[in-house]
């Protein structure tokens, strides 16, 4: 896995952040697709600290990721306080956005659904996301 990665507020641009996604085939002794596929995040967890509402995470398939593989969806999870969700692939499947509108401190998971169009497989990539968009000190 990558090494984690926290993003922090004094980044005032309306720029995503920007994170890889790897995806290969291994066929035994990977992490996802009945152990089929392996698959690494650039940054992993991904921390999110102080960071406003409406924050965009961009992720692209690496160019270790075979050229055949595409991302066919995003999605993220729905519990009834977040707003984590609002996924847009891109015309040529190899990357999408997600909207982070969450405003509550907490773990959350996005999933990456990449599609190997030879095996017919649908791979989940699920990084970790930590969000306290309001950092403050812990009361001892």
């Amino acid at each position: 896995m990558g090494k984690a990665k926290t993003a922090k507020s004094k980044n005032k641009s309306n720029k995503p952040l920007e994170y890889q996604l790897t995806v290969v085939r291994v066929g035994f002794g990977g992490n996802s697709g009945n152990g089929k596929y392996f698959y690494t995040y650039s940054h992993d967890p991904i921390h999110l600290v102080g960071m406003k509402k409406g924050l965009k995470m961009h992720f692209s398939l690496s160019s270790d990721t075979p050229a055949d593989f595409k991302i066919c969806q995003g999605v993220g999870t729905g519990f009834a306080w977040d707003q984590i969700i609002d996924p847009q692939v891109s015309k040529d499947g190899r990357s999408v956005k997600f909207t982070n509108k969450n405003d509550k401190h907490c773990s959350f998971n996005i999933g990456i659904i990449v599609h190997d169009p030879i095996n017919s497989e649908f791979i989940v990539c699920d990084p970790e996301v930590v969000n306290v968009p309001d950092p403050q000190p812990a009361a001892y």
